[in-house]
């Protein structure tokens, strides 16, 4: 303001409201929240349908998972609360946001369905486990499992999946609408996306087990990260196994193919530093396919760089320089610096000897 006013204008600010800076703008909530429907109602048969065609579109199945019955309406829901940076208090205590203790239009976009976008920096704490099951296995007990297919990042994955978060003893029975509880097997960690990599997908995994897991003397462990990057169950590496005094008990109550499957995708953000600081761990960094590489290069060439070496014809066929009636010239149409009258008519000269091209010589007429 001092360049137009002699004097600073009396009462000038600037606002900044970090509080919407830099978030995701979700649509609104459905009339309809499938996530409260009973599993042998007709409006969740049809969301079952959906789910399934975008289990296939987003390449969860049979990509990653052969298959799966999908006769469990499970919901993960974060709390939608989180800060962009780690918050504390007076006392430098970190302050954490309180679970979702109920299903609501506020907390809908915060939940894994099938594929949506959440903001990374709502997943820094568990999130709260709401799910329904058919009334024959109202007394049955569920394995929960949060883990990443696409780490380090989704064109060069691991072969494993990165496991974020394991849960066992979860008790279907109760009020449906309520957060279920269970054992903790392994300690949640946030997703990692890798930074200028794209959006990972996160997949959480329900497994019904076929009897209770004895977890009395297991205590949750906090797993080293190289270990949870590798991470398959019943195919999981004996180290891991030590690591997690509970994962073997419960390889061998779970079913191999998980009653229900929801995914959601995020992307790096601030956290990911953060979080690879906080276990001295490097953070890993994006590494562009050659094919990606090459693409790249051609786009950023200058246009006086680049060169006709080819048309194509009516016909969709390209010609490189065999059919000379089409070019309308005796000479090969490989051009290069002493092609000159051989050229077709549309063609036009530089001073250069360098074909005319709209990018080069603006707009000329024919």
């Amino acid at each position: 303001p001092h360049l137009f006013n002699p004097e600073p204008p009396a009462d000038f600010f600037l606002y900044w409201n970090v509080d919407s800076f830099a978030t995701t703008s979700y649509p609104p909530s459905p009339a309809v929240d499938y996530r409260c429907l009973a599993v042998d109602s007709p409006a969740w048969q049809a969301h079952r349908e959906l789910s399934n065609r975008m289990l296939r579109k987003h390449e969860v199945i049979p990509q990653i998972l052969g298959s799966t019955p999908q006769n469990v309406n499970l919901a993960c829901v974060w709390s939608g609360t989180g800060t962009t940076r780690a918050t504390k208090d007076e006392n430098d205590v970190l302050i954490v946001a309180s679970p979702e203790k109920s299903l609501n239009r506020r907390n809908f976009w915060f939940t894994s369905h099938l594929g949506n976008y959440i903001d990374l920096h709502e997943l820094q704490q568990p999130p709260s486990v709401f799910f329904t099951a058919p009334d024959a296995d109202k007394d049955s007990l569920y394995t929960l499992v949060i883990a990443c297919p696409d780490y380090p990042y989704r064109t060069n994955p691991n072969e494993g999946f990165l496991l974020n978060y394991m849960v066992s003893n979860i008790s279907a029975s109760g009020d449906a609408l309520s957060p279920k509880t269970g054992t903790v097997v392994a300690s949640y960690i946030p997703p990692l996306p890798t930074e200028d990599g794209g959006t990972v997908r996160q997949m959480c995994m329900l497994f019904k087990q076929s009897s209770q897991v004895d977890l009395s003397g297991d205590q949750p462990v906090s797993v080293p990260f190289e270990e949870r990057s590798n991470f398959r169950l019943h195919e999981t590496n004996n180290k891991l196994r030590q690591l997690l005094p509970g994962l073997s008990k419960v390889e061998a109550v779970v079913e191999s193919t998980p009653a229900a499957v929801s995914f959601f995708t995020t992307k790096w953000d601030i956290q990911v530093q953060e979080y690879y600081q906080s276990v001295g761990e490097a953070e890993p960094a994006f590494s562009p396919d050659e094919s990606d590489e090459a693409l790249l290069q051609y786009l950023a060439a200058a246009p006086e760089s680049m060169r006709i070496r080819s048309r194509y014809l009516a016909d969709g066929a390209r010609n490189d320089g065999g059919n000379m009636n089409f070019w309308g010239q005796r000479n090969s149409t490989n051009i290069d610096n002493t092609a000159s009258a051989g050229l077709s008519q549309r063609t036009h000269l530089g001073a250069d000897r360098k074909p005319l091209t709209r990018a080069n010589a603006g707009q000329f007429t024919l």
